[in-house]
């Protein structure tokens, strides 16, 4: 499981995202921020987080991730390709 914090609140999502996860997710989490920045790593929780709230808060929803030593080139281009297909600004 991982733990995400959004706005003051933590939430627990499971690896195994299911449909009825992702639609509280949208609907309890995300829709109310009304603007977001993801802190996006590429991997699973984060790319169905930043999806969701592409999905609900169009424009206002950005990713970003940072570059370091812990993270590899590919991973930063794996996350850019992503943003870029899904139409999502990548910070």
């Amino acid at each position: 499981k991982s733990i995400v914090f959004i706005m003051g609140k933590w939430y627990i999502l499971s690896r195994m995202i299911q449909k009825d996860v992702y639609k509280k997710v949208e609907t309890n989490i995300v829709k109310d921020c009304g603007k977001i920045a993801i802190a996006f790593s590429g991997g699973v929780d984060s790319t169905f987080l930043t999806k969701a709230a592409k999905d609900v808060l169009g424009e206002n929803a950005v990713a970003v991730t940072i570059s370091s030593i812990l993270v590899t080139d590919d991973e930063l281009k794996e996350a850019d390709d992503f943003c870029k297909a899904e139409n999502i600004e990548h910070l």
